[in-house]
């Protein structure tokens, strides 16, 4: 019986040798993964750092952005404002529509005002394309945009008023200058 108690006793004392190397190869594992998971940790909490950096980047330009567009938006006229100006012009334009009118010939009148017309529908034409593609455009640019087209014929009807002036100026100019030297009798050489 002692040899089978002996027996007994070094196999249940080699199963505890064999129970406490086993435990040290898993503590040696979980050691080893425990290094390798602080590692990553590590790696994903600066990952994650320098993400956080990149958002806040982000937002700071997103908020100089924002400021910009507030100043920006400080600075663009209203709506009433654009009107307000619009109506202040009003009788000007009529004014010089009436003078332009009263000293162009009538045939020169017509024809200038053909071309404006033209002019005016292919500036019409452009305005309605622009008014399909940019739908987002805010109605400040929209009211610019009329104004200009608004503007635009009587600039046109001015300036042709001056090319005809200057162009009468020219003419009178040299028929003077023409008369000048007929009636003045020719020098001889001695």
């Amino acid at each position: 019986m002692k040899a089978g108690d002996d027996r007994l006793t070094d196999h249940i004392n080699h199963q505890i040798e064999q129970v406490n190397q086993a435990l040290k190869a898993l503590n040696a594992i979980l050691t080893e993964r425990d290094g390798r998971a602080n590692d990553r940790m590590i790696a994903a909490q600066r990952q994650f750092e320098e993400f956080k950096q990149t958002v806040m980047d982000r937002f700071a330009s997103v908020n100089e952005f924002r400021g910009s567009l507030a100043d920006l938006s400080k600075m663009m006229a209203t709506r009433i404002e654009l009107i307000a100006l619009g109506e202040k012009f009003q009788p000007v334009i009529d004014r010089n529509r009436e003078e332009i009118n009263h000293r162009l010939q009538k045939e020169t009148f017509d024809v200038k005002m053909g071309e404006i017309a033209k002019w005016q529908e292919g500036i019409d034409k452009w305005r309605n394309e622009i008014a399909g593609k940019a739908e987002g455009v805010s109605s400040t640019a929209k009211m610019v945009i009329a104004f200009i087209g608004a503007v635009s014929p009587v600039m046109g009807i001015i300036a042709a008023y001056f090319a005809i002036t200057s162009r009468a100026d020219i003419d009178k100019n040299t028929a003077e200058r023409l008369r000048t030297e007929q009636s003045q009798p020719a020098q001889r050489n001695p």
